[in-house]
């Protein structure tokens, strides 16, 4: 059958037990463990404790179905706007924004305009990182009442297979995603890159790098025959780490300020490690997201045909953007307020008018 790891097999086979929970709840078998294990929640609020060995196995599986499922926005009010999973990315698929106006247990509903079918578009500018926002409005909305699904995209169908949680798991491992007991972890690190003194496309650029999904060749190739060898050494596939980190002609460019950072991390096997390691030195990652998008422009400039600066011009580049961003955010002194003017006043009642 082609599964070659039967522990993860197994984990497989207990998601779809949780997926049948999620959604079927009109079967016997929902209402059975719903009426002994949780009668008044659901399953993704059911804490592991007492239970039989069959309700505690199939618990085992939840996370798989946790982290691959997408809800999909009908009238938002089963999906908890910042607990789970309903931006169409399959990089991002949870908001990362920290609640401020919104409770943390929020729902969807409350960005929808429910008198004229569209999204609250001033209230999702406010809230959250400028490219959630773009995520949540371009989300279709329903002019029906119809009710929140739960979806896998994982199957054209949108139904759990045990194949597609197999192969979850296996490119879970593969990629390192964080898992759910390090959900935390991973969101205080994207929060950070979303918090860089930066101008906003160069930190979407670097979420886009992070999470692999920038137009290198290697990720083109999967939907288009095309070359995929880089075009600046003709050595490597051009995949998203090579195009902006290891390429062998960028050595002497990331060199100059970052040469700790090459030593340190060695043969990283995403740029997503790059990141980790340099975020240990915060001071340094505005000044390394800067470099990446002079590289990135650089390459895409070549491609089209463009004249471009030579690679030893980059760091000065990188750092002069830098500066030249850092002093246009400065919010400049308020200009002292000019003197009031004197008005006039009535004279005491003492005082008598002469006419002349």
């Amino acid at each position: 059958m082609g599964f070659s790891d039967l522990q993860k097999f197994n984990d497989a086979l207990l998601a779809k037990q949780v997926w049948r929970l999620l959604t079927n709840e009109d079967s016997l078998f929902y209402r059975f463990f719903k009426a002994k294990f949780f009668p008044s929640g659901s399953i993704p609020e059911v804490k592991e404790g007492v239970g039989s060995f069959a309700w505690k196995s199939i618990l085992k599986g939840r996370g798989i179905v946790q982290n691959g499922l997408l809800w999909r926005v009908g009238n938002g009010s089963s999906i908890q706007m910042y607990h789970n999973n309903w931006l169409p990315d399959p990089s991002c698929k949870k908001v990362l924004s920290t609640p401020h106006f919104f409770a943390s247990h929020e729902k969807v509903s409350a960005l929808i305009d429910n008198e004229r079918h569209c999204w609250a578009q001033e209230s999702i500018d406010a809230n959250f990182f400028p490219f959630e926002a773009s995520l949540i409005k371009a989300i279709p909305l329903s002019f029906d009442d119809c009710r929140d699904v739960i979806t896998w995209p994982l199957n054209c169908d949108g139904v759990y297979s045990v194949r597609s949680g197999y192969h979850l798991l296996l490119d879970m491992d593969l990629n390192e995603l964080p898992r759910t007991s390090n959900l935390s972890t991973s969101k205080r690190f994207w929060k950070g890159i979303w918090g860089l003194k930066v101008p906003n496309r160069v930190k979407n650029l670097m979420w886009r790098a992070g999470s692999d999904s920038l137009p290198s060749k290697s990720n083109l190739r999967r939907k288009i025959p095309i070359d995929d060898t880089c075009s600046n050494c003709g050595l490597e596939s051009e995949t998203t780490l090579h195009a902006i980190w290891s390429c062998p002609l960028l050595v002497p460019v990331w060199t100059v300020h970052f040469g700790w950072l090459i030593r340190e991390v060695g043969m990283a096997s995403s740029f997503l490690d790059v990141l980790h390691r340099c975020a240990e030195r915060s001071n340094c990652m505005d000044l390394l997201a800067m470099t990446v998008s002079q590289i990135w422009s650089r390459r895409k400039k070549l491609r089209v045909g463009e004249a471009a600066s030579p690679l030893s011009m980059i760091n000065q580049m990188a750092a002069n953007s830098l500066q030249v961003f850092r002093q246009s955010s400065l919010i400049p002194p308020k200009a002292p307020s000019p003197p009031k003017a004197v008005k006039w006043l009535p004279p005491p009642p003492s005082c008598k008018a002469v006419k002349l």
